[in-house]
């Protein structure tokens, strides 16, 4: 808590981004930061998340450009996925 007469200041938590920190995605940021590109069956499986469900993660973290999805027409058999460059 602030002194009388002191501006108070916010804990550093208050500016993480609730995008990345959702379980799914913040498991697959992790998985994606010990890596240079991970297939997607790959992070399906280590996440243990259903197709659907990694594809629909996936896609929020791309648009918001947090990662990168290489071989779009097999998204689900055989897409590689990494995080994007401003992130590394």
């Amino acid at each position: 808590m602030a002194a009388a007469g002191e501006p108070m200041t916010t804990h550093p938590r208050h500016e993480l981004d609730d995008l990345i920190h959702a379980p799914v995605r913040l498991s697959i940021m992790a998985a994606l930061a010990a890596s240079e590109k991970a297939g997607f069956r790959f992070l399906r499986d280590t996440i243990e998340v259903s197709d659907s469900l990694l594809s629909k993660h996936i896609l929020t973290l791309e648009e918001a450009g947090y990662v990168r999805v290489y071989e779009r027409a097999v998204l689900r058999t055989g897409a590689r996925v990494r995080l994007a460059d401003a992130i590394r």
